[in-house]
């Protein structure tokens, strides 16, 4: 069933370790259980992206978007704007 990808943060963890050992990680990475408005505990894991680090929240209103890494495109979440979810 298709979904609407918006939803909220339920849980978040910071990733201080770079995939790729030739790459200096710049900044810790999100990873967010966002869970979707469709249902409760229906939930995806999902970098959070566009986002200080600090302005992470539970709770935080989120939306799908779409991050390109190595020439490959995946999802990840992004802050809301004002009456999105």
């Amino acid at each position: 069933m298709e979904v609407s990808g918006r939803g909220k943060v339920f849980m978040f963890t910071f990733i201080h370790q770079e995939r790729d050992p030739s790459q200096r990680l710049r900044e810790p990475g999100v990873a967010a259980a966002v869970e979707l408005v469709e249902q409760g505990g229906l939930r995806y894991l999902a970098r959070i992206v566009n986002c200080p680090t600090s302005q992470i929240t539970l709770d935080m209103p989120v939306r799908l978007t779409w991050i390109e890494r190595d020439g490959r495109k995946g999802p990840a979440f992004e802050p809301a704007r004002a009456g999105e979810v």
